[in-house]
């Protein structure tokens, strides 16, 4: 369950974290919210999975997104489709 996303998309990458929100830090939700709405605007795929005490943000990263960010750091590689 944990290896794909519900569309069966694969994962990338995992982040997790502990709300705290309960305990009166606010701020930390704020900045968490910033960081993965920045995420989704650079064209990356979230999941969240809020079922335990720790909560996980599964992330995604498409070919097209990647194929861009490797054309802005100039990689000399190639890349296979």
């Amino acid at each position: 369950k944990w290896s794909c996303f519900t569309t069966g998309e694969t994962v990338d990458y995992v982040l997790a974290y502990e709300d705290l929100s309960r305990q009166g830090h606010v701020s930390h939700k704020q900045k968490r919210e910033t960081f993965e709405s920045n995420l989704q605007q650079a064209g990356l795929l979230l999941e969240k999975d809020e079922t335990q005490t720790i909560h996980f943000v599964k992330i995604h990263a498409p070919k097209p997104v990647l194929c861009q960010y490797a054309e802005l750091l100039k990689l000399r590689l190639p890349i296979r489709l």
